[in-house]
């Protein structure tokens, strides 16, 4: 049997379901918990364009700020942003916010973060938007940053772009030595990051092949660091839509690809769709690549959370 964890991750598309209000978050966290699932994402976004506004993508919550909330309404799960953008905040801000939520939790926080990567979002609110090279420089110091002010009593650091000196941030997180850090993303210097300083990897909807690539590329990067693959958690995040039958599932399939503006192939080839048993042989191939968690952003309603968690989450506990 294969062994895999999931999450639900929470964006909305109500075009095609869901509805984007908090009540609805909060049955949806319910569900998760309820169902017994692993972790609770929201993604760190402030917008998105006219053109993809809230009739597609949906009305958007503070990663952080609602992580907080819903820390009070579960028990169990795990709870982390998918993932925080670093441009958004200082990382001795970010590193004080991550340990806040840890704390009150229970120790239940997976810390995701990437560099950030729409730029539009950045330009429509005046957040400084810079070069890739720089974007990925910040990151690996950010997790840096993070990492000392987690666990040492007077923090520094010497970087290009952040500095610490004699910095003190207490109290430290519940969970020991510190809570993990998973890193988004599947370029060559991010997997270089997560190789070099992570706990784990988030990369979310790719197919299959690219996923192999990814995977065997992260694989180089450990062996010149000098760690085991194995060490690492990997995780993936995709759109499930699971049902009774394989045509009903196409049928709400081709509703959410028409939202995203892809092909049916294309949203079939980079997501989990179909029957129960199709879900499961998906599932499967991606566990043979080397992925032990995956988060999924269920659609086009609870049900299809509901279905998964009776029919297809039994296979891989």
């Amino acid at each position: 049997m294969v062994k895999m964890k999931f999450g639900t991750f929470l964006q909305f598309n109500p075009r095609v379901g869901l509805e984007p209000t908090f009540n609805y978050i909060l049955k949806v966290a319910r569900a998760t918990e309820e169902g017994g699932l692993y972790s609770l994402w929201i993604s760190d976004h402030l917008a998105f364009p006219p053109d993809r506004g809230p009739s597609e993508e949906g009305e958007l919550f503070e990663a952080w700020t609602a992580l907080s909330a819903l820390s009070m309404v579960t028990k169990r799960v795990k709870l982390g942003p998918l993932v925080s953008n670093n441009s958004f905040r200082h990382p001795a801000l970010l590193a004080k916010m991550a340990t806040t939520l840890d704390i009150i939790s229970g120790g239940r926080l997976i810390l995701g973060i990437g560099a950030g990567w729409f730029k539009w979002e950045h330009l429509s609110s005046s957040i400084p938007w810079e070069p890739h090279s720089r974007r990925i420089g910040r990151l690996m110091e950010s997790v840096k940053v993070v990492k000392a002010l987690w666990t040492e009593k007077r923090a520094n650091f010497e970087g290009r772009y952040y500095q610490l000196k004699d910095a003190v941030s207490e109290p430290k997180p519940l969970q020991r030595p510190r809570p993990p850090i998973w890193i988004g993303g599947s370029s060559e210097e991010i997997l270089q990051i997560v190789a070099e300083e992570g706990d784990g990897l988030e990369v979310g909807r790719k197919p299959l092949k690219e996923f192999e690539g990814i995977v065997a590329t992260l694989r180089r990067h450990c062996h010149k660091a000098g760690r085991a693959i194995g060490a690492l958690t990997l995780a993936a995040h995709c759109t499930a839509i699971v049902s009774n039958s394989h045509s009903r599932a196409m049928e709400s399939a081709r509703g959410v690809a028409e939202v995203m503006r892809i092909s049916l192939e294309s949203f079939k080839d980079t997501n989990i769709v179909g029957s129960s048993d199709e879900c499961i042989s998906r599932v499967e191939d991606l566990s043979r690549i080397g992925f032990s968690h995956l988060i999924l952003q269920f659609e086009p309603s609870l049900e299809s959370l509901k279905l998964f968690v009776r029919e297809v989450m039994p296979s891989f506990t």
